[in-house]
């Protein structure tokens, strides 16, 4: 997917390994380029109950920064309001991100 001079790419989490997925976020960070990810369009009973078990606090449809990685943790920030998990940073567990996240996107 390209649009002007800078192409976005977008990547399917699914379609990733743990690793490359970490791999493609370091390199488009060490870079200092943008990187976004998205959630999906809904989410079902379940996930929503396992997250609120969690703690964890997510938009569906919503796209997040993703400001930090290491092999444990994804450090992420919504760009949104002021409440929730929005508007500030939040880490949670890779395996956490890869089953509530669709797709990662970087320039």
């Amino acid at each position: 997917n390209s649009i002007g001079p800078n192409p976005i790419n977008t990547d399917l989490i699914k379609t990733l390994s743990k690793e490359n997925m970490i791999d493609k976020i370091r390199t488009a960070l060490d870079e200092n380029k943008p990187i976004t990810t998205t959630t999906p369009s809904k989410y079902t009973d379940a996930q929503k109950e396992t997250m609120q078990q969690k703690g964890i606090s997510l938009y569906a449809s919503h796209v997040y920064y993703i400001l930090n990685i290491d092999d444990n943790t994804i450090l992420l920030r919504n760009p949104h309001n002021n409440s929730s998990n929005t508007g500030r940073s939040f880490s949670m567990k890779i395996d956490h991100y890869r089953s509530y996240f669709v797709a990662l996107s970087r320039t």
